[in-house]
This record gives structure tokens, C-alpha cells and sequence, in this order.
């Protein structure tokens, strides 16, 4: 919209259109104003973007935990059930901080990496696991 008064201005001006200086002055003044404000509102607020990236970063850390407790799994016998009860009680332990936490987001993303990365490397261990849940 600014820059359709600064056209304007300049192309009056090329043309030879005389303009009193008050009123030439004017426009220029308001498209400057106007394509400043348009600037200012239309630039994101940068602390969202940040709060927005820490958030990110805190979900990818919960996945990763997940992958990570997964992975002490794998090397687990489906038949020794109470061993299987002791890691899965180590991995609810950390899926719990986000539940307290209030962060429930955090922790689904942890119990889908988890059961994910579990099912992909040692599908009978998940259903084990599973069918204690």
C-alpha cells in the first residue's frame, strides 16, 4: 500500500505534475509512515519464536529419551517378565517427570518413541511389554 503512494509521488513527479510542496511532502510522510507500521506489525514477536524453539527442543528431547529406553530393552529375554517389569518401570519413571510436570504433550511424544522404537527392534519384547501394560 506504501509503495503505491511512492509511486504515485515519483510518477507525478516524471510527469512534470507540479505539486505544492506541502502536499508532496505530505504523501511521502504518510507512505513513509504507513510502510513503516506495516514493518512493525508484521515482524514476529522474536521471545515466541524462542519459546517456540525451546519447545521443540524439549519434545525432541523426550523422544529421544523414549528411543533411548526402548533401546534398554533389546537385549532383554520376553520370558523374564520381571526383569521387563524393572525396565519398564525405569522408563515410567522418566516418562512421569513430564506427567507432574504438566507437560502431557512431552510425555506422549516420550511413550511414542518409546513403543515405536520398541516394536520396530524387538516386536515380541513389545508385546510383552504390552500385555503387562
Amino acid at each position: 500500500m506504501c509503495w503505491n503512494f511512492i509511486k504515485i509521488y515519483y510518477l507525478c513527479l516524471a510527469n512534470n505534475i507540479c505539486f505544492d510542496m506541502r502536499i508532496s511532502t505530505l504523501l511521502l510522510s504518510i507512505s513513509a509512515a504507513v510502510g513503516i507500521g506495516f514493518c512493525a506489525c508484521s515482524s514476529p514477536d522474536t521471545k515466541q519464536i524462542e519459546q517456540g524453539e525451546a519447545e521443540s527442543a524439549d519434545i525432541e528431547t523426550a523422544i529421544m529419551q523414549g528411543r533411548t529406553a526402548a533401546r534398554s530393552f533389546l537385549d532383554a529375554d520376553p520370558s523374564d517378565t520381571l526383569a521387563l517389569q524393572d525396565k519398564l518401570l525405569e522408563a515410567r519413571a522418566i516418562q512421569s517427570k513430564y506427567v507432574t510436570a504438566g507437560q502431557h504433550d512431552h510425555a506422549e511424544a516420550f511413550d511414542t518413541a518409546f513403543i515405536h522404537t520398541l516394536r520396530a527392534a524387538k516386536p515380541e519384547v513389545a508385546r510383552a511389554i504390552e500385555a503387562l501394560h
